[in-house]
């Protein structure tokens, strides 16, 4: 494998996957932090399988530093919520979360931003 600007050390120490949370993606992951890799994983969660199959598969993540999650209670029951709720407050690791559930972002949430739509564009609010 050949890698433009990094060293033949460095480019086997960290590996980006799209797709993460897939079926092929996931066993690819487990297969690269097994053998000692840095991975980034990364999943539109779109809708050819179920949701909570590919958050099951995502599982072997075991220490993620940064989650990126766009929409993650849309679909969800309130148990699913509240699993997901707990799960994400015990991590130790960054949230970024797109929601319009207030109540979600409430209680996970330490920073907020608000898109404010303006005459041309949109504008951040804290």
């Amino acid at each position: 494998m050949t890698t433009i600007g990094m060293n033949e050390e460095n480019s086997r120490q960290r590996v980006v996957v799209t797709g993460a949370a897939g079926f092929i993606g996931s066993h690819l992951v487990e297969r690269l932090l097994a053998d000692g890799y840095s991975v980034w994983g990364m999943d539109n969660f779109d809708p050819f399988y179920p949701r909570s199959i590919k958050e099951t598969n995502l599982g072997v993540a075991r220490s993620p530093w940064l989650i990126v999650m766009d929409e993650p209670t849309n679909h969800l029951d309130l148990a699913s919520i509240e699993c997901l709720e707990d799960a994400l407050d015990d991590c130790p690791c960054g949230l970024l979360l797109v929601s319009h559930d207030e109540p979600f972002l409430a209680r996970l949430a330490r920073r907020t931003w608000h898109l404010v739509k303006e005459k041309g564009g949109f504008r951040v609010a804290l």
